[in-house]
């Protein structure tokens, strides 16, 4: 409802704000299609935001962190072999992220990333 995505779009400026970073999304895993939809996010191009999403998996560094269900950080994305880098952080120049998995009682929820 409106109060989660007030929520994740507050996690997703304070995540940018703290880590002085000019990107940061929230990305919620749908079972249905097994993705990861960006819900909320700072400083991404229109029409990211609710519509972009990735694989759970080793194609990206939040697929990674919500498969491995581990949190990651990679100071060089190009020298990172962990995962691939997915155009939507290669179309923003994103060379750097850090991501925490979002847990709750029930099934992951999700992942937060923060790109510079």
């Amino acid at each position: 409802g409106k109060t989660a995505l007030l929520l994740m779009e507050e996690a997703a400026r304070i995540g940018a704000a703290g880590l002085g970073a000019a990107f940061s999304k929230v990305l919620q895993h749908e079972p249905i299609a097994n993705t990861l939809i960006v819900r909320a996010g700072v400083g991404w191009r229109l029409g990211v935001i609710g519509h972009a999403w990735l694989p759970p998996g080793p194609s990206s560094p939040a697929g990674y962190a919500f498969a491995s269900g581990q949190s990651t950080m990679s100071n060089d994305l190009a020298a990172d072999h962990r995962f691939g880098v997915p155009p939507l952080l290669s179309d923003h120049g994103v060379r750097r992220e850090v991501n925490v998995v979002i847990r709750g009682d029930g099934p992951t929820f999700g992942v937060l990333e923060v790109d510079d």
